[in-house]
């Protein structure tokens, strides 16, 4: 027997099914749950590398100044800091105009030809020699990654209806939990090749990472479709199945785009919650990134054993981001997500705060770098999947979210560089603990809203009319 059509809540209810067949426009039938896992085999999987080595050619740095780039190149911390900085401007700038062209060169195209031209740069840095060499690679860098995780955003919205976005993208983004994890491995590995070559141990951290990302990029020109309908690893009949169910998903009244309606869901007030709640998330988020490894550095650890001791709580982070995500999918709790991350961060950073024993001060890294490294991908998909067509809208707002995380980067770079000096980090802290408050208050305030918007268009519409996702 036929199932009856698909409605939007038929699909949050989907994931609870058993495995069954459907019919599809085309005639035929397809396993539904066979079609996802068939998806998240051969996307999800390439995209969360794709991701792990952007963030590993952006953060690797900190891994580098372990290893003594700062003093080979007699960099003061100031000069480090604004090496750091450099990186964020171009990326800041280039990330809604690269969503916007995404689609018109596509991104099967743009997204490995970025992968691999900023694997080449970030492998340039291993031959460096002065602070103005530096800085150049950290801005084309910067330049060449910026259009990254908002297209990764994106593209992955071309394959997944909104009610199954949060899984897939906190799947992508725990790359980064790994890229913290794998980072201090390799850095370990590599640096035994101090002297090869005459180049120091940091030269070959940049070179060996760099040079993998670009060889990946290259590779991904081949792996990549475009979208559903050329994803020659499913079946006709699969491709469309996938494309009606994005097209329901879709409100008709949103088919098109209509810039004053763009522009009022843009700056609605559930968006900016989220840009807020994410521009303070990014604060934490690469506080920790960038200064981990001499956060652990600074407890006393030497500089060999310090690359080992950051990989734990990533590890620890990628377990819990994963089974946040499905929680957040499953049971529509995205909201709630959020506010535990934030409070989980909140912890941890109070903690480090009044702490003096460098086992509890290494013990709280376990609270802070999952709470904060899994807010921002729920947020950007809360963000996203309410705000998801037309295309442009979606581009924009996405741009946009990860603007606001970048922006918490530049202060991220100055707070823990600059500003606050080891072990005691005690500005930096103070300041981590408030951006954790806030993002934590931004996050409720956005789901007290749309819990209220839900219940007017219910009052007004009826319980058929189309609801936010929490």
């Amino acid at each position: 027997m036929n199932s009856p059509p698909h409605s939007l809540s038929g699909d949050i209810k989907e994931d609870f099914a058993h495995t069954e067949s459907v019919s599809v426009a085309s005639g035929g039938r397809v396993d539904r749950n066979k079609v996802w896992r068939k998806i998240d085999i051969r996307i999800v999987p390439v995209i969360a590398f794709m991701y792990l080595l952007t963030f590993l050619d952006r953060t690797n740095i900190g891994n580098a100044r372990v290893a003594g780039l700062q003093e080979d190149l007699g960099l003061t911390n100031y000069q480090y800091t604004v090496a750091l900085t450099v990186n964020y401007i171009p990326y800041i700038c280039v990330e809604i105009p690269s969503n916007l062209l995404l689609r018109t060169i596509g991104p099967n195209i743009l997204l490995p030809a970025l992968l691999a031209a900023w694997g080449v740069v970030s492998a340039l840095q291993g031959l460096v020699t002065s602070f103005r060499q530096l800085l150049v690679c950290r801005f084309f860098i910067g330049l060449l990654e910026g259009g990254a995780y908002p297209g990764f955003v994106l593209y992955l919205s071309l394959f997944y209806p909104r009610t199954k976005l949060t899984q897939r993208i906190s799947a992508f983004f725990t790359a980064t939990s790994l890229s913290g994890a794998f980072s201090g491995i390799l850095a370990r590995g590599i640096v035994h090749l101090d002297g090869t070559n005459g180049r120091a141990g940091w030269n070959w951290i940049f070179i060996i990472e760099g040079a993998t990302t670009a060889l990946f990029g290259v590779a991904a020109f081949w792996i990549l479709p475009k979208d559903v309908m050329s994803a020659k690893f499913l079946t006709h009949e699969e491709r469309v199945y996938v494309a009606e169910m994005m097209k329901e998903a879709e409100r008709p009244e949103k088919a098109k785009l209509n810039w004053r309606s763009m522009l009022k869901a843009v700056c609605s007030p559930r968006s900016i919650f989220l840009y807020t709640a994410t521009f303070f998330s990014g604060i934490n988020l690469y506080s920790l990134a960038y200064f981990a490894p001499s956060i652990v550095q600074s407890l006393s650890y030497s500089a060999a054993r310090t690359q080992l001791m950051v990989v734990p709580p990533y590890a620890v982070s990628f377990a819990v981001a994963m089974v946040a995500s499905y929680v957040a999918d499953r049971y529509n709790l995205r909201g709630l997500t959020c506010l535990f991350m934030s409070f989980l961060s909140l912890i941890g950073f109070l903690i480090f705060l009044v702490a003096s024993n460098s086992h509890i001060r290494y013990g709280t890294l376990f609270l802070v770098i999952p709470g904060s490294y899994i807010g921002i991908p729920v947020c950007t998909t809360w963000n996203t999947v309410n705000n998801s067509e037309p295309y442009e809208q979606r581009a924009v707002v996405v741009g946009i979210t990860s603007m606001a995380s970048n922006l918490g980067g530049i202060i991220a770079v100055w707070l823990m560089g600059e500003w606050s000096t080891p072990p005691a980090y005690t500005p930096g802290t103070q300041v981590l603990i408030a951006s954790s408050a806030a993002s934590l208050i931004c996050s409720a305030c956005c789901l007290a809203f749309l819990v209220f918007a839900n219940r007017r268009k219910a009052a007004l519409h009826g319980q058929s009319s189309h609801r936010f996702l929490l």
